[in-house]
């Protein structure tokens, strides 16, 4: 089920496209640079980096959206069905994984 789900943001001139595969709980996140033609893969959010047990049922990358500098991914079926959100934030140039919660959390800010 890789490209269940696609979400593309103009960050500081950098194209930034993320791609949801929920059938292996992956999501990629791939800087586009169209002037060198050439693509990064920036962050490769799976079960590991989340620190999660994921199940296939959980299928993160159904779901996927930017907010200003963050990035979210959805897992639908986690916990039961109650779902999970996971985020990243994205300070170029390099991506890191700042939480994952149920909805209702908050997360901090990028550092400057």
């Amino acid at each position: 089920q890789f490209g269940i789900s696609l979400g593309q943001q103009t960050l500081h001139g950098h194209s930034v496209v993320v791609v949801g595969a929920s059938g292996s709980n992956t999501v990629w996140t791939v800087v586009v640079e169209p002037q060198e033609r050439t693509c990064v893969l920036e962050l490769q959010l799976t079960a590991t980096s989340l620190g999660f047990d994921l199940l296939p049922s959980d299928q993160l990358g159904a779901t996927v959206g930017f907010v200003n500098q963050r990035l979210y991914a959805g897992a639908p079926g986690y916990g039961g069905g109650e779902g999970l959100v996971a985020v990243a934030a994205f300070c170029l140039p390099n991506f890191r994984v700042v939480t994952s919660f149920s909805l209702g959390a908050s997360c901090a800010p990028c550092p400057d």
